[in-house]
């Protein structure tokens, strides 16, 4: 049975984790937190403890065999609990420990962010310009990851997530001012983020991989929350007039490319009910 460790059993990790055990995997995963611990065992998922700023010592046998895989996912956001400028260096440890522990492969959740605004449409072959904090820790942690081991690396930079609890019009409800009006929705379902990722895990390929997961739908942010308020019956949103009396459009991210390599489609849409 092919085992896959998952670091990070959050809002995507651990949805992840119940849909690759319910698949067959022999799965653990790790928390940092001993109430997450407990959370993700009653679901009856095989959780360890991991303060990724502390524990990565391999004296430690729960860790050994959390490393001890055949593919470590590591989905951890940039803003977590060990802070920006040391996400890179976190993600390459890691990844370092599964190598030496015999991990033979690599999935890495990044994100649409590192490729900052571009003016053209968005593939895996495009320049890189983050122009977030988080864009650019995610950047670095790509890099650092791809340097630090010799196994095989997927990168799945994934557009923006919603689903369960987090819908566009919960944001609505939240805020009533909305910037950038022309420019292009990049989202993907949390459901299709999880099948983008075990499908990757399912496939065969044995060097770099760079994937975009995003949904084909790119209205703009002015047509997407003024449609998503009038579905909800919401207020409509407000946007600087300035801006939306620009005629510019801003490029979208092609996720198209996974589609092709692997036997995944996307299902949700970009309008959740």
């Amino acid at each position: 049975m092919e085992k896959v460790s998952i670091v990070g059993l959050g809002w995507l990790g651990l949805p992840l984790a119940e849909k690759l055990q319910k698949d067959g995997y022999d799965v653990q995963g790790s928390k940092a937190s001993t109430e997450g611990v407990e959370q993700a065992q009653a679901l009856g998922l095989n959780c360890q403890l991991l303060n990724t700023t502390l524990d990565l010592s391999l004296r430690n046998p729960n860790i050994k065999a959390l490393f001890s895989c055949d593919t470590l996912v590591i989905t951890l956001p940039p803003n977590g609990h060990h802070g920006v400028k040391k996400y890179a260096s976190i993600v390459a440890a890691l990844a370092k420990t599964a190598e030496y522990c015999g991990a033979k492969r690599i999935v890495f959740t990044s994100s649409i962010s590192v490729y900052g605004k571009q003016a053209n449409i968005v593939t895996e072959q495009s320049y890189c310009e983050p122009i977030t904090d988080s864009g650019d820790a995610v950047l670095a942690a790509e890099e650092a990851l791809l340097v630090a081991v010799k196994i095989p690396v997927a990168i799945v930079r994934l557009g923006g997530l919603f689903g369960d609890d987090r819908l566009p019009q919960n944001w609505l409800q939240k805020k009533t001012h909305f910037d950038h009006p022309n420019h292009s929705i990049n989202m993907v379902h949390r459901v299709d983020a999880v099948n983008a990722i075990t499908a990757i895990i399912a496939g065969n390929w044995d060097e770099k991989q760079i994937y975009n997961v995003v949904v084909a739908m790119h209205p703009t942010r002015y047509e997407y929350y003024n449609k998503v308020a009038v579905d909800h019956r919401l207020p409509l949103p407000i946007f600087d007039e300035t801006e939306l009396a620009r005629p510019t459009r801003a490029s979208y991210v092609d996720g198209s490319k996974i589609t092709r390599d692997f036997p995944f489609q996307y299902q949700g849409s970009i309008y959740e009910v």
